[in-house]
């Protein structure tokens, strides 16, 4: 099967219009850099959605991965929709061809590493989140306390937790409503 290269900069004009179509509210800073031997794509943002989100949605714009356990990198390929979203292309078993692809879609092979994503947290988000946090149960404190990806981090205000572990629309929803 043939496959397209594309390179990082055009990525990155990619991922920045698929994630103003996913988040339309949130204004991302979409960059690429390059460098001697490589290059990746940086995204920030403030509040919106999760860094835990917003990376899964942009890993697919990248062409390799990491491979801790030997040190090692290697290449992966996408499928590139028709309005400009990448998603994973699974690979076949050894020596299979690869399986195919949502309809439509066109087998890209992305230049540069895995995107680097940074979620800033702006002050009044944090203090909703604290709002939040104050009338929530016993109950609902002790099951968001056990969840897995709740931060365990030292030394911050559970508010401040809060925000890192929500989608900042599912918490100021309600008070965009009461305005």
């Amino acid at each position: 099967m043939e496959t397209r290269s594309i390179w990082t900069k055009e990525a990155a004009v990619l991922l920045r219009a698929a994630l103003k179509r996913k988040y339309p509210r949130v204004k991302f800073s979409v960059r690429f850099e390059s460098y001697s031997m490589g290059s990746h794509i940086n995204v920030s943002w403030t509040d919106g959605p999760t860094q835990r989100a917003v990376e899964a949605f942009a890993a697919p714009y990248s062409g390799s991965r990491f491979e801790s356990m030997d040190d090692s990198t290697y290449s992966v390929y996408s499928w590139l929709l028709p309005d400009g979203t990448a998603t994973h292309a699974e690979r076949g078993a050894r020596g299979s061809a690869m399986p195919p692809g949502p309809t439509g879609a066109e087998l890209v092979s992305f230049h540069g590493s895995l995107p680097s994503c940074n979620r800033e947290l702006s002050p009044q988000y944090v203090a909703r989140c604290s709002v939040a946090w104050d009338g929530l149960s016993a109950a609902e404190r002790c099951a968001l306390l056990n969840a897995d990806r709740f931060p365990r981090w030292e030394g911050q205000s559970a508010g401040y937790k809060l925000a890192w572990f929500f989608d900042a629309d599912q918490i100021m929803a309600p008070m965009r409503k009461a305005a």
